[in-house]
């Protein structure tokens, strides 16, 4: 749709709004994995540039992902990692930033504990 005459090619009154980190951009994403009603099991890669004509030299950005969530007796628990590494940050040449995401959770369905919560 972004290539539509018809939506003035992802502008609005000459403002762009469908790249999530510019017009300027691009970004490879590649998720596969398995998902069931018990567990789910999804890695990730992404390859994003920023600045790609007006960088010099762009803002690179490569992230890996490993997302796993499942059911433990009544308890769903989600566990979400992600690697982080960009080159040139904020287009500062040779700039390398590094991070780790760690994520945990877990959810519990409380509404049977209320009488008619949902009805």
């Amino acid at each position: 749709w972004w290539w539509k005459d018809f939506y003035d090619y992802s502008t609005y009154e000459g403002r762009r709004w469908a790249a999530h980190s510019g017009s300027d951009s691009d970004d490879f994403y590649l998720f596969f994995g398995y998902n069931d009603n018990n567990w789910t099991f999804i890695p990730g890669f992404n390859y994003e540039r920023h600045g790609i004509i007006s960088g010099n030299p762009p803002e690179v950005k490569i992230e890996f992902r490993l997302d796993i969530r499942f059911i433990y007796k009544q308890y769903r628990i989600n566990i979400y990692y992600e690697k982080e590494l960009i080159n040139n940050s904020e287009f500062v040449p040779d700039e390398v930033r590094r991070s780790n995401v760690f994520w945990f959770g877990f959810e519990k369905d409380l509404s049977e504990l209320i009488p008619g919560f949902l009805n």
